[in-house]
């Protein structure tokens, strides 16, 4: 009677009653099999005789952060965001997070999802890398790409940063909340929402916001973030294959302002960071005989996706590369 008691009001045992009990949020879109595990789609708008625009986030970025650029462009043509393996409601693979496995996987899904191509990326940062070896891999599937302040396959050199070193201090900062959501403590106090009502995440509809915050919970998303951090540099060497776009319409997005260096190592400073993406960024429009450069002012790494304004002004650009791409593609039929 007395282990009975115990169990059922020892603190530990609540929590995971509660972790249990929490109401999953389905996924929008369809959960598609892609070779032993499923991947998450969401499409939305019409098709109106567009490429297709397929958007491919961040490390560790679930694809409704992506709500303001996806709602954006639903008027203009159909828009495609996917979670890769262990982020948002895609299981996990097992498999390593390097540009060619995540490729091979995201062709199989848009094959299987029934996506049209040839059609346009909009990717953010680290999918700067994975955009660009898709290409390499699968050149007829894409006519166009948009990169949001992206990440540049030699950028560790140019920084002076070795991820392997900054690896460990990672897994640190994140074994607490990774702990409190095994547990199920994240029920009763869920640090992430500390403060949302002061965040941009607060602009986003309810429905967007209950999503962010059910998939928060999921350990996978931090697992998963680790790997990719982890396999940056043989994802960056794999993009560095990819030395032309040729004459692809091809426009690069970068935040005006440095990201808060709140939580990262002394060494690292943000405004020298922020100088030498930018500078790496207009290396990078030599990519493409048709490339354009925009910055938007007063955005940072993040709140260029997350914060409806930021995000709303990147639309123009998009637009511009998917009506480039469509005339583009009808030159050549």
């Amino acid at each position: 009677m007395l282990d009975s008691w115990r169990c059922h009001h020892h603190p530990y045992f609540a929590w995971r009653s509660l972790k249990l009990t929490a109401p999953d949020i389905p996924p929008p879109g369809e959960m598609i099999d892609v070779g032993g595990y499923s991947l998450h789609i969401h499409c939305t708008g019409a098709d109106k005789g567009l490429p297709t625009a397929v958007i491919e986030t961040g490390s560790g970025e679930a694809s409704p952060l992506f709500h303001w650029i996806q709602a954006g462009l639903e008027g203009t043509t159909r828009v495609c965001s996917y979670d890769r393996p262990g982020i948002g409601w895609s299981e996990e693979s097992g498999l390593p997070r390097d540009a060619k496995h995540i490729n091979e996987a995201l062709h199989t899904l848009i094959e299987k999802a029934g996506v049209e191509k040839p059609f346009v990326f909009v990717g953010h940062s680290i999918a700067g890398l994975y955009n660009r070896d898709y290409i390499e891999r699968y050149p007829g599937d894409v006519s166009g790409l948009v990169l949001l302040d992206p990440s540049h396959p030699r950028q560790g050199e140019a920084m002076g940063i070795d991820n392997a070193k900054f690896l460990p201090g990672l897994e640190a900062q994140l074994k607490p909340l990774r702990l409190l959501i095994a547990t199920g403590y994240v029920e009763l106090f869920n640090p992430l929402e500390q403060g949302v009502e002061h965040t941009p995440i607060a602009e986003y509809p309810q429905e967007i916001q209950d999503q962010l915050t059910y998939l928060g919970k999921r350990g996978e998303t931090y697992t998963a973030f680790l790997a990719e951090f982890r396999d940056f540099e043989l994802a960056a060497k794999q993009a560095d294959a990819n030395k032309t776009l040729d004459d692809m319409p091809f426009t690069i997005i970068s935040a005006g302002e440095p990201q808060s260096g709140e939580g990262w190592p002394e060494e690292i400073n943000p405004e020298r960071i922020t100088r030498i993406l930018k500078d790496l960024h207009t290396e990078m429009e030599t990519l493409s005989t048709n490339s354009k450069r925009a910055t938007i002012p007063g955005a940072d790494h993040m709140s260029l996706i997350i914060e409806r304004k930021y995000a709303e002004a990147t639309l123009p650009h998009i637009r511009d590369v998917i009506l480039q791409a469509a005339a583009r593609s009808q030159k050549n039929d």
